[in-house]
């Protein structure tokens, strides 16, 4: 019964972690895991490329991300896998919670 309810709780903890779906045409070497990486809340002034887009889910009892650090550190192991320097904030709803983002190279 004990493995039964780890499993449950394992694989609900699973289904709410973010996602990354790879857009556009460019791709770029993957950096360090921990890279630091920009965020922007309006498209960069410099050229970049768009890598993919973070959906953010809601964690549970704590809810999408309030707050930019918040989805920065969510974003951060996508950005870097996928070669991006730099976090688009976009997407946010009625209560300032962040649902997504764009992972970007800024050249």
């Amino acid at each position: 019964m004990k493995k039964l309810l780890f499993l449950a709780i394992t694989v609900f903890i699973a289904s709410c972690s973010s996602t990354f779906t790879k857009t556009g045409d460019v791709s770029h070497h993957a950096l360090s895991p921990d890279c630091e990486i920009a965020v922007y809340t309006t498209p960069p002034k410099k050229d970049f490329d768009e890598l993919g887009v973070v959906e953010f889910k809601p964690m549970p009892f704590i809810g999408y991300p309030g707050s930019i650090s918040s989805a920065k550190s969510q974003a951060s192991p996508f950005a870097c896998a996928n070669g991006g320097n730099a976090l688009l904030l976009w997407e946010a709803n009625g209560i300032g919670q962040y649902l997504k983002g764009t992972v970007i190279r800024v050249n």
